[in-house]
């Protein structure tokens, strides 16, 4: 018995795993136990174990009722001689109600509760007796707490399942005793379940008087209130009582009572409706033709339409999450939802989540519906807050499949009206509506397909843009203008910009101008692609439109941007022109008064007051006052220098929102720049894009502010390295021209780092070139020394990046140089430094540099291995002492470096090696130094380069494994896409596939129609 009672207490373990192995292991030890039992008796530890198991049912301890009624029921299918009736009177004994305090009385009915479940899992339900027994405790625990109804009537079906047939008239038998007596005041929701049941399956159960005959009345109240009260008492779905009701309603021919008088009422109810969308959202896909119409009428559609503008965000997700299932559903369903959009039931939505749902369900509405929408908005456009919300309608329709073309010029004049303030014969007043003119474009350059042959459907939507504008404004189109176009036929991202300036063409004279400017510059560029000045006016109007506050111009920038990238050449130096002068804008803001200045200014006016009421209260023998007094007063010094610290804040404020648009707008030139770079890297005039390159990162390296536009350049940089390969021809002139500028700005205050760095890069995109190269590696040499030379401000990680990426820069001859000019710095005790050192080291293996090695080491060595000892915990003392073991391994023989030094460094290991304590690593790096300083001859020259080529070797051969491992990531990554896609293009066909056979049972489709949809599919 005692080795079972710790199974017992593991039962009410957090851990699941724990909980299970508990449960094996008692139902071993019981059958162990039971062996030999005959006769129906059991052994002890089988009455003591059922005994504590079902009254520990009652345990509020977390978990303790999921072990033991996992045991209770493993009991019971393990050992079909365990009487039912014992475990009823065991509950019977154990779990009273009476007396009982609150969270006592909850425990004791979800122990009943599961001592029920227990017995009809196990199938245990199988005399009169056991059935009478669950039948009253699931209508106890139902009545006592309301809480308890939802899982009651889940227990109850479940109980239905597994009822053996020949108990099923008992179970009648006890509901009609039920039903005999049961009041209005006394009814539950599992007697809506039961009367439901009864009603799909046949029943016989008799109708309790208080319905009055009919379950399904025309109030239908007692039906609404049980529905309320579990759906107000519950987290989870109410599916089980709605499936009833609403399987019921179908069988009797009721569905209009359950759906206007059970369901409508129930609209106005959060918590309800809430559970009611999560339901329906699950019965979507198995509801028949006959429900779809009751279920989702337009009542219950514009309720949870109600839900997507509350601020609870959980209600928000519930009924988006339905929309977005009815949307998605094939069948009926979907065409009530569209009659809600039709009588304009989008004016419960909100414009946020609103169009994610309506959207797909607008763009499946027919030609003829697509009418009725529009016509509902402007019908109702001057009771409309928020315009906004329905020029989004509006562009959402115009962007439809079925949408005429008839229809699409309508929603574009209106839409032109609205942007200019004009009139308009479908609107009631004039207004002037400030998104007008971003949905115009959003209509404009809206395309189903990214195809090859989508800028010819822009054009056409730009064409169809610009006639609607003709028509009610043509005093603005500039003569000439439609003969520029059709001259523009090939350059269509010519005509987009074109359309597109025209139609802001009212907004001022400047922007007239810019239009006929680039009518001249494309009439040029047509005829004459390599005029600069043509590009130069081109580019300038792009890099006004990057400027724009909304997203449609800058998309247009990015089509026009990416078919004339190659042949900018020289003229991309407008675009650095636009980052220098948007810079100067900046500086010229900042030498204006700060705000320490105006303080000081305003401190000095309160000090002058001061000193005139001192002097006025002293010729008067008054009391002296306090000047800030007087600034408690409404009089007009105080309001000056309130006005004046308000002043300060708004230009404060100004000040940073400036920075922050030039900062975005700098961006989105660097956009520019990196797709020039992608596209003519291999030409030979890209090499006066470096110099300029190197100007705007010496600009822009200045200020902590502009480190993000900082680190893009550099990006550039790193990807103009990458394409050095790939040159085809180079002319050693223009090389050095360019290599000549980028020298004279080499040191610029802080740029020095950020300009050897691209000096590294150079170097790269050179290196094809040996004349230059030589030039460019003496001169980064040079660079380099004198970096290193620096006191402080020596970024040494750099500085290894950049010898390590120039292979002319790893000779001895020069890794020599460095360590004899440069020693102290890359001995100071830094990670950094101490990395730059360990490489320049290895480098270092001919015989002239061997001796440079042991120079450096009589210097050093000891002052650096007290170093150690003195600061043992540091993490750049181990990378010490690698070095230091690393320069003795390169030396022949340790000799050379004197018995005196020797000595010493060993006694200073001796004398200190215990106080290392448990640093093994650190102490098994002193052994190697010890052994190396102990012997005279250690390593020949052979071995020294033996010893690094298969160092080098083992480098490599990591190298080559890493990269294999990526290339097979990389395959694995590309075979789940191209897995990915296929699925994709086979969902594709199959709808492809369903869209044609309904096409084809469509009688009223016409040919325009087919190709509309063909091109949405």
């Amino acid at each position: 018995m005692s080795e079972t009672l710790q199974y017992y207490v593991k039962l009410a373990s957090l851990d699941p795993k724990v909980r299970i192995a508990a449960v094996q292991s008692i139902l071993t030890i019981l059958k162990k136990s039971e062996q030999g039992m005959t006769g129906g008796e059991h052994s002890e530890v089988m009455i003591y174990s059922i005994d504590r198991v079902v009254r520990s049912l009652a345990s509020s301890q977390d978990c303790a009722r999921n072990g033991n009624l996992l045991c209770l029921i493993t009991i019971l299918k393990a050992f079909p001689t365990v009487d039912e009736a014992s475990i009823i009177n065991i509950a019977t004994r154990n779990f009273t109600l009476t007396g009982t305090n609150k969270q006592t009385f909850r425990d004791v009915l979800f122990a009943r509760l599961s001592v029920c479940l227990a017995l009809i899992k196990t199938g245990r339900v199988t005399t009169s007796a056991t059935l009478s027994y669950i039948v009253k405790a699931f209508y106890v625990i139902s009545n006592k707490k309301a809480y308890m109804n939802d899982i009651t009537i889940e227990s109850f079906a479940l109980l239905y399942e597994m009822l053996p047939q020949t108990l099923h008239e008992t179970l009648v038998s006890l509901l009609n005793e039920r039903m005999a007596t049961l009041s209005e005041k006394a009814f539950l929701p599992l007697d809506t379940f039961v009367l439901c049941y009864s009603a799909i399956y046949d029943w016989n159960v008799t109708l309790p008087q208080v319905l009055h005959g009919a379950l399904f009345n025309e109030k239908a109240y007692i039906l609404r209130n049980t529905f309320l009260l579990t759906s107000q008492y519950t987290a989870q779905r109410v599916s089980k009582l709605y499936c009833a009701l609403l399987n019921a309603a179908t069988k009797t021919g009721n569905l209009l009572i359950f759906s206007n008088n059970i369901m409508g009422p129930l609209g106005d109810n959060i918590t309800s409706m809430f559970q009611i969308m999560s339901t329906v959202t699950t019965l979507v896909d198995t509801l028949t033709p006959e429900q779809i119409p009751f279920v989702f009428s337009l009542h219950f559609i514009g309720s949870a339409a109600k839900f997507l503008v509350e601020r609870n965000g959980q209600l928000k997700k519930v009924a988006a999450l339905l929309f977005k299932t009815v949307s998605q559903n094939k069948t009926h369903s979907t065409e009530y939802a569209f009659s809600f959009v039709r009588k304009g039931g989008f004016i419960h939505i909100d414009q946020v989540s609103g169009i994610k749902i309506l959207a797909p369900l607008i763009r499946q509405l027919s030609a003829e519906d697509l009418n009725k929408v529009v016509d509902f908005i402007f019908e109702k456009f001057d009771q409309f807050n928020k315009k906004q919300w329905d020029l989004e309608i509006l562009s959402t329709v115009a962007t439809a499949v079925n949408c005429s073309s008839e229809l699409k010029a309508t929603i574009l004049s209106i839409l032109v009206a609205l942007d200019r303030g004009l009139e308009h014969p479908k609107l009631k007043s004039v207004y002037q509506v400030d998104e007008a003119l971003q949905r115009l474009l959003e209509v404009s350059l809206y395309c189903t397909k990214k195809t090859d042959d989508h800028m010819s459907v822009l054009v056409d939507n730009f064409r169809l843009l610009h006639s609607v504008h003709q028509e009610q404004d043509a005093a603005l189109i500039p003569p000439g203008f439609d003969e520029t176009v059709a001259l523009c036929g090939e350059k269509k991202e010519y005509q987009i910009l074109l359309y597109y300036l025209c139609l802001v063409a009212y907004q001022g004279e400047d922007a007239l101008n810019v239009l006929e400017d680039a009518m001249k510059a494309c009439s040029v560029l047509v005829k004459t692609s390599d005029d600069k000045e043509a590009k130069e006016v081109l580019i300038d109007v792009l890099i006004g439109m990057l400027g724009q506050p909304i997203s449609q111009p800058r998309s247009i920038v990015t089509m026009i941007w990416d078919k004339m990238a190659k042949g900018v050449g020289s003229s991309i130096n407008c675009v650095f022109e636009a980052m220098a002068t948007a810079e100067e804008d900046i500086q010229i803001e900042e030498e204006e008064p700060n705000e320490d200045k105006e303080g000081d200014a305003v401190k000095m006016e309160v000090e002058k007051l001061g000193e005139a009421v001192t002097e006025t209260t002293a010729e008067g023998n008054d009391v002296e006052m306090d000047p800030m007094q007087l600034l408690e007063d409404d009089d007009p010094i105080q309001k000056m220098i309130l006005e004046k610290q308000e002043k300060k804040k708004e230009d404060k404020k100004a000040k940073q929102n400036f920075e922050n648009q030039q900062n975005v707008f700098q961006s989105r030139l660097i956009a520019l720049l990196e797709t020039y770079c992608k596209t003519n890297y291999d030409l030979p005039e890209f090499l006066e894009f470096i110099p300029n390159l190197l100007n705007a990162i010496a600009l822009f390296s200045l200020k902590s502010r502009y480190e993000q536009i900082f680190e893009r350049l550099m990006g550039l940089c790193v990807t103009i390295s990458q394409k050095a390969s790939t040159i085809k021809e180079v002319k050693y002139d223009e090389l050095k021209v360019s290599f000549e500028k980028i020298k004279s700005n080499i040191h610029k205050r802080k740029t020095e780092l950020a300009a050897t760095k691209l000096l590294h890069y150079y170097a790269k995109y050179t290196r094809r070139v040996p004349e230059i190269t030589k030039d460019v590696s003496e001169f980064l040499t040079s660079e380099l020394l004198r970096l290193l030379h620096k006191k402080r401000g020596v970024n040494y990680k750099v500085i290894e990046s950049i010898i390590r990426g120039t292979e002319s820069l790893q000779s001895p001859e020069l890794m020599c140089e460095i360590l004899d000019n440069c020693e102290t710095a890359l001995l100071r005790t830094k990670v950094d430094s101490l990395d730059l050192a360990c490489f320049i080291s290895r480098k270092i293996t001919s015989d002239e540099g061997i001796p440079r090695i042991i120079e450096c080491l009589k210097k050093h060595l000891l002052e650096k291995v007290k170093a150690v000892f003195e600061n043992p915990s540091g993490k750049e003392m181990l990378k010490m002492l690698f070095l230091l073991k690393g320069m003795l391994l390169n030396i022949k023989d340790t000799a050379t470096l004197g018995d005196e030094l020797r000595q010493t460094v060993l006694k200073e290991i001796e004398t200190n090696y215990e106080e290392l304590g448990n640093k093994t690593v650190l102490k098994n790096a002193f052994l190697e130094i010890k052994n190396l300083l102990t012997s005279n001859s250690l390593r020949s020259k052979e071995k020294v380069i033996q010893d690094n080529k298969e160092n080098k070797r083992l480098r490599n051969k990591k190298k080559r494994e890493r990269k294999e491992a990526k290339l097979i990531r990389r395959e694995q990554k590309e075979k789940r896409r191209q897995e990915k896609m296929a699925n994709l293009h086979k969902m594709d066909e199959k709808e492809n596939e369903e869209n044609s056979e309904s096409d084809s049972e469509d009688s009223h489709s016409d040919a325009d129609k087919s190709g509309s949809e063909s091109e949405l599919d």
